[in-house]
């Protein structure tokens, strides 16, 4: 009687780019030191480091992710991660040789950061920053990882980037440039908006823009009136018009 064949092993992928102790390419040295305990002040550069990454993750929204990770402990080197749903990198991932590899090329270049664009996990196209962190003795304690979403909904990117109305009115204040550019960006952007609101006639259109403006406190800034009428081919007595209106549609 014939022996049936034994059924085939699964092929089990290779565990190696988590297996620290067979990363001969990184020796236990500089600038890495793998897996050797960190000082007192390494930890605290490290924290203030951390203290940042929730203002950063607020400021570049939802799509872009920020992610810490320290070389104290390789295996579960990811020790701070916001919007992980870019990269799927968690707190207690471990970083990969691949990664190591990144570092070492751009400490070696004595450059301090490196732009690159991978692909998401999703297939997305991610533009990715990595900026290795290291203490005054040069040792490399472990990196500030920035990853944007290229491929993220536009109407997330205007709705994260662009300022909330607060109490029906904002108060808009102006770095650097002239108040008329800031004019031309908003009118510009709720003409963008308008163009997306179907059926508005001529009037009603010019209406949604001014109230758009009024609304986001445009027309605090000196000469707005005369700008926006400018920008919309309109004259003054029409925007002042709809102001009217809507002012003592709101009293």
């Amino acid at each position: 009687m014939k022996r049936k064949p034994s059924p085939a092993k699964p092929i089990v992928e290779s565990k190696r780019e988590h297996d620290f102790n067979d990363f001969k390419e990184f020796e236990r040295s500089a600038p890495f030191y793998l897996g050797q305990p960190f000082s007192d002040e390494d930890h605290h550069l490290l924290g203030l480091v951390a203290a940042t990454l929730p203002g950063l993750s607020a400021m570049l929204g939802s799509h872009c992710e920020v992610v810490l990770n320290s070389l104290e402990n390789p295996a579960h080197s990811v020790i701070a991660s916001y919007n992980a749903n870019v990269s799927g990198r968690k707190v207690g991932t471990p970083i990969t040789a691949h990664g190591l590899r990144v570092i070492n090329g751009i400490l070696a270049k004595g450059e301090n950061h490196l732009c690159q664009y991978p692909r998401g996990p999703k297939g997305q196209r991610i533009k990715s920053a990595v900026i290795p962190l290291l203490n005054p003795n040069g040792r490399c304690l472990g990196t500030l990882s920035i990853g944007l979403n290229l491929e993220m909904p536009l109407a997330d990117f205007m709705q994260e980037n662009y300022p909330p109305i607060n109490n029906g009115q904002d108060n808009v204040m102006v770095f650097g440039g002239s108040p008329e550019g800031l004019i031309e960006e908003y009118v510009t952007r709720f003409e963008h908006e308008a163009n997306f609101e179907k059926g508005l006639k001529k009037r009603e259109r010019v209406r949604f823009i001014v109230q758009k403006l009024e609304q986001h406190g445009v027309f605090q800034l000196r000469d707005a009136v005369a700008e926006v009428s400018r920008k919309l081919e309109l004259n003054p007595g029409t925007v002042y018009m709809h102001l009217r209106e809507l002012r003592k549609k709101d009293v």
